[in-house]
């Protein structure tokens, strides 16, 4: 019960933003993880230099919090991506989960990265081979949403998306699209169109 007040104060305290800074950053202090989560929330929303040093403070307890019990390690995962380009040294991290049996974390780490962005080479070729060899379905709109995110950066990933756009249903293909639009090569721009012409000629 006393969690729960923490945590609907820290809540309430994000949307009353930069009054209630002093508050949050002194509450982060002895916190269990899960208020913690609430309160790193709060002052990502506050647009101000403390706010977000606060917030870059509390990244490396993030990093040991992956650890925790499932439910934990989501709830991090989703609030590093929520944070976003702040979160890079969390990558590494991040990566190490990707071939994790339970499809929502996979899932969820794979948005996270898609959001805190930083995409290498070396990152995409992770995300190609999951896309190619997992065939849940929201894991794969995951990786999807992420080459969407990371745009030109995910260039040599357009076959993979091509290939799945062929064998994937009407609702992922237009995900697809929408990822091969932003990636925005000549081979994504391509297939794109040829797609659109394809559901002109037969919208079923």
């Amino acid at each position: 019960q006393d969690n729960l007040v923490q945590i609907n104060v820290a809540v309430t305290l994000g949307d009353i933003g930069k009054p209630a800074l002093p508050a949050l950053i002194e509450a982060l202090d002895g916190s269990t993880i899960t208020i913690r989560l609430k309160i790193i929330m709060a002052l990502n929303r506050i647009n101000s230099f403390k706010a977000k040093s606060s917030v870059m403070r509390q990244i490396p307890i993030l990093i040991e919090a992956l650890n925790d019990e499932m439910n934990i390690r989501i709830h991090t995962v989703e609030v590093l991506g929520l944070i976003g380009t702040a979160a890079k040294p969390a990558i590494p991290s991040l990566i190490g989960m990707l071939n994790d049996s339970d499809e929502r974390l996979c899932a969820s780490v794979v948005l996270a990265l898609g959001r805190i962005g930083n995409p290498n080479q070396e990152l995409v070729s992770v995300l190609i081979r999951i896309l190619k060899n997992d065939k849940r379905t929201t894991v794969q709109n995951a990786i999807t949403q992420a080459l969407e995110l990371f745009g030109k950066s995910a260039g040599s990933a357009v076959p993979a998306l091509i290939e799945i756009l062929n064998v994937s249903d009407k609702k992922n293909q237009s995900r697809i699209v929408l990822a091969l639009d932003n990636i925005g090569t000549l081979e994504a721009r391509k297939a794109a169109q040829e797609w659109r012409v394809r559901q002109t000629r037969d919208p079923r």
